[in-house]
């Protein structure tokens, strides 16, 4: 079995016994994005330029990828850029968007752009999506963990698994979520 058909069979497993209720642990069953994560404290990433783009989108957006998980407690990095799941439809953005940031990726997310700012070191990308399942805290949206570590698994295989940020995120993930996880 390879590695990513192993990491996508345990986070299977892990789903599985939680719907049979055999999966007691609390940091599965009661998932809730900590907004104090993204805005206060030592973490000066989210407290500058950030905070401004999660609130501007407030409402009208889904915060997912890393800044998500990251705010569920699932991860221990913080994240480099900010993904925020938007309709198409209803999209749009106060400045230009600039595009192929992702290559190697078609079909695998429907990007609509992003922007990015080197003088701040900020990095927002929007991705289409509709029919997701979102917790609300204070009326921010955020994508469920569950999904998005779906589409972690989704993209890995096109990723360098030694450098894979997603391969790595996927490992801590599941061992926060099933203590003494070994791959």
């Amino acid at each position: 079995m390879s590695y990513y058909e192993k990491l996508k069979t345990d986070i299977r497993d892990l789903k599985l016994s939680i719907i049979l209720g055999e999966n007691n642990n609390e940091n599965v069953l009661n998932f809730s994005p900590n907004l104090k994560k993204l805005r206060k404290g030592k973490n000066i990433f989210f407290n500058q330029s950030y905070w401004k783009i999660i609130k501007e989108w407030k409402g009208k957006s889904v915060i997912t990828g890393s800044a998500a998980l990251y705010a569920f407690g699932l991860l221990d990095r913080l994240p480099k850029d900010i993904d925020l799941l938007v309709n198409k439809n209803n999209f749009h953005p106060n400045r230009d968007l600039s595009y192929n940031r992702y290559p190697g990726m078609d079909g695998k997310m429907d990007v609509l752009g992003y922007y990015c700012d080197r003088k701040v070191g900020m990095n927002v990308d929007f991705f289409h999506s509709e029919g997701h399942q979102v917790i609300e805290v204070d009326g921010f949206l955020f994508h469920h963990p569950f999904e998005i570590i779906e589409k972690k698994i989704e993209i890995s295989p096109n990723r360098d698994r030694g450098s894979s940020k997603d391969i790595h995120d996927l490992i801590h993930i599941l061992k926060i979520l099933q203590p003494g996880y070994e791959i």
